[in-house]
Protein backbone atom coordinates (compact mmCIF):
# COMPACT_ATOMS: atom_id res chain seq x y z
CA UNK A 1 0.00 0.00 0.00
CA UNK A 2 2.73 2.56 0.84
CA UNK A 3 4.39 2.26 -2.55
CA UNK A 4 1.11 2.92 -4.36
CA UNK A 5 0.60 6.05 -2.28
CA UNK A 6 4.23 7.11 -2.86
CA UNK A 7 3.88 6.65 -6.64
CA UNK A 8 0.63 8.61 -6.76
CA UNK A 9 2.16 11.35 -4.61
CA UNK A 10 5.26 11.57 -6.84
CA UNK A 11 3.15 11.84 -9.99
CA UNK A 12 0.80 14.38 -8.44
CA UNK A 13 -2.22 12.17 -8.95
CA UNK A 14 -2.98 11.10 -5.39
CA UNK A 15 -6.24 13.02 -5.04
CA UNK A 16 -7.26 12.24 -8.62
CA UNK A 17 -6.92 8.48 -8.27
CA UNK A 18 -7.88 8.04 -4.62
CA UNK A 19 -10.98 9.69 -3.22
CA UNK A 20 -10.89 11.01 0.35
CA UNK A 21 -12.89 7.94 1.39
CA UNK A 22 -10.31 5.61 -0.16
CA UNK A 23 -7.49 7.54 1.51
CA UNK A 24 -9.29 7.26 4.85
CA UNK A 25 -9.64 3.48 4.39
CA UNK A 26 -5.94 3.16 3.57
CA UNK A 27 -5.15 4.98 6.81
CA UNK A 28 -7.51 2.72 8.74
CA UNK A 29 -5.88 -0.35 7.21
CA UNK A 30 -2.38 0.86 8.10
CA UNK A 31 -3.42 1.72 11.66
CA UNK A 32 -4.87 -1.78 12.05
CA UNK A 33 -1.56 -3.33 10.97
CA UNK A 34 0.54 -1.46 13.53
CA UNK A 35 2.29 -3.78 15.98
CA UNK A 36 1.99 -3.34 19.73
CA UNK A 37 5.57 -2.06 19.91
CA UNK A 38 4.57 0.89 17.70
CA UNK A 39 6.27 -0.22 14.49
CA UNK A 40 5.01 -1.88 11.34
CA UNK A 41 6.29 -5.02 9.67
CA UNK A 42 7.38 -5.46 6.09
CA UNK A 43 4.41 -7.81 5.82
CA UNK A 44 1.02 -7.63 7.46
CA UNK A 45 1.70 -10.17 10.20
CA UNK A 46 5.45 -9.65 10.54
CA UNK A 47 7.49 -8.14 13.34
CA UNK A 48 8.33 -4.45 13.16
CA UNK A 49 11.07 -3.47 10.74
CA UNK A 50 12.61 -0.14 9.83
CA UNK A 51 11.43 -0.49 6.23
CA UNK A 52 7.83 -1.23 7.18
CA UNK A 53 7.73 1.37 9.92
CA UNK A 54 9.19 4.23 7.87
CA UNK A 55 7.13 3.57 4.75
CA UNK A 56 3.86 3.22 6.66
CA UNK A 57 4.57 6.26 8.84
CA UNK A 58 5.35 8.43 5.80
CA UNK A 59 2.30 7.08 3.97
CA UNK A 60 0.05 8.17 6.81
CA UNK A 61 1.64 11.63 6.78
CA UNK A 62 1.23 11.92 2.98
CA UNK A 63 -2.43 11.04 3.43
CA UNK A 64 -2.82 13.96 5.82
CA UNK A 65 -2.62 12.31 9.21
CA UNK A 66 -1.30 14.55 11.99
CA UNK A 67 2.08 13.73 13.52
CA UNK A 68 0.47 14.11 16.95
CA UNK A 69 -1.89 11.14 16.36
CA UNK A 70 -1.20 8.51 19.05
CA UNK A 71 -0.35 5.79 16.53
CA UNK A 72 2.04 8.08 14.66
CA UNK A 73 3.71 9.12 17.91
CA UNK A 74 4.24 5.44 18.77
CA UNK A 75 5.53 4.76 15.26
CA UNK A 76 7.95 7.69 15.37
CA UNK A 77 9.22 6.54 18.78
CA UNK A 78 9.82 3.04 17.38
CA UNK A 79 11.72 4.48 14.41
CA UNK A 80 13.88 6.76 16.57
CA UNK A 81 14.60 4.04 19.13
CA UNK A 82 15.84 1.72 16.37
CA UNK A 83 18.34 4.07 14.73
CA UNK A 84 16.10 6.56 12.86
CA UNK A 85 15.13 6.50 9.20
CA UNK A 86 18.84 6.52 8.31
CA UNK A 87 18.81 2.82 9.27
CA UNK A 88 16.26 1.96 6.57
CA UNK A 89 17.55 -0.49 3.91
CA UNK A 90 18.73 0.86 0.56
CA UNK A 91 15.41 0.19 -1.17
CA UNK A 92 13.61 2.36 1.38
CA UNK A 93 16.22 5.12 1.06
CA UNK A 94 15.52 5.28 -2.67
CA UNK A 95 11.78 5.69 -2.09
CA UNK A 96 12.33 8.33 0.60
CA UNK A 97 14.68 10.17 -1.78
CA UNK A 98 12.07 10.11 -4.53
CA UNK A 99 9.62 12.00 -2.32
CA UNK A 100 12.27 14.40 -1.02
CA UNK A 101 12.67 13.06 2.53
CA UNK A 102 16.15 11.58 2.18
CA UNK A 103 19.12 13.11 0.40
CA UNK A 104 20.17 11.26 -2.73
CA UNK A 105 23.80 11.40 -1.61
CA UNK A 106 22.90 8.91 1.14
CA UNK A 107 22.06 6.23 -1.43
CA UNK A 108 24.58 3.68 -2.60
CA UNK A 109 25.26 4.18 -6.31
CA UNK A 110 24.57 1.22 -8.56
CA UNK A 111 26.02 1.10 -12.05
CA UNK A 112 23.25 0.40 -14.57
CA UNK A 113 25.30 -2.26 -16.36
CA UNK A 114 24.75 -4.62 -13.42
CA UNK A 115 21.14 -5.01 -14.58
CA UNK A 116 22.50 -6.70 -17.72
CA UNK A 117 24.19 -9.59 -15.91
CA UNK A 118 22.22 -12.86 -15.59
CA UNK A 119 19.68 -12.73 -12.78
CA UNK A 120 21.00 -15.92 -11.16
CA UNK A 121 24.29 -14.24 -10.28
CA UNK A 122 24.48 -12.95 -6.71
CA UNK A 123 25.71 -9.53 -7.90
CA UNK A 124 22.53 -8.84 -9.91
CA UNK A 125 20.79 -5.81 -8.32
CA UNK A 126 17.47 -7.64 -8.30
CA UNK A 127 19.07 -10.34 -6.19
CA UNK A 128 21.08 -8.04 -3.93
CA UNK A 129 18.69 -5.15 -3.37
CA UNK A 130 15.38 -6.88 -3.14
CA UNK A 131 16.13 -10.14 -1.38
CA UNK A 132 14.08 -10.76 1.75
CA UNK A 133 17.23 -10.69 3.89
CA UNK A 134 17.77 -7.03 3.01
CA UNK A 135 14.36 -5.84 4.19
CA UNK A 136 15.26 -5.72 7.90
Amino acid sequence: MPLLVFALYITGSLNTVLSKEHQREICRYIYNQQNEDGGWGKQVVGPSTMLGSCLNYVTLRILGEESTHDALTKGREWILSHGSAAAIPQWGKMWLSMIGLYDWSGNNPIIPELWLVPHFLPIHPGTCLFSHDNYH
